[in-house]
Order: structure tokens, then sequence, then C-alpha cells
């Protein structure tokens, strides 16, 4: 029990270092870009990671035809060589 205790405690201390970091990175290029007259992502990490994960419970086949579909749409050519 002793050894799930410590892994969740170096997970937690390397997940709030993400965070931190992460916030750091995202006040300098808010700096930057309010500088230039820009704007950034407005989204944090945290967010991020702790939004729902949508399911998708499409076959492969549909989402290998799905990419194709967008790809041409895109102008991506000839579908043949996939």
């Amino acid at each position: 029990m002793q050894y799930y205790k410590s892994q969740y405690l170096l997970y937690a201390k390397e997940k709030t270092y993400r965070y931190y970091t992460a916030d750091c990175l995202q006040a300098a290029a808010n700096n930057s870009a309010n500088f230039v007259g820009g704007t950034q992502i407005k989204t944090s990490l945290r967010e991020l990671m702790s939004a729902p994960i949508e399911s998708d419970d499409n076959e492969a086949a549909d989402i290998i035809a799905d990419l194709i579909e967008k790809t041409q749409a895109l102008g991506g050519g000839n579908s043949e060589c996939i």
C-alpha cells in the first residue's frame, strides 16, 4: 500500500508542476501577445485536462472514410494512395 501512496504523491507533484509551468508559460505568452497587439488562447491546461473525453464508437473503416472525405474536400487530391 505504501508503494501506491508514494506513486500517487509523485503523480500529484508532477501534475502540480505541469500546471504551474503551463500557467507561467501562458502568462508569458499573454504578455508577449499584448505587447504586439495580439491575443492568446484563454483556456488553461487545467481546463483542458479536466474536460470530459468524448466517446467515439465509430469503426476504423468509418473513421478512414471520413478522413478521406475531409481531405478531398480540402483539395487533398486522389485517395488511391491510401
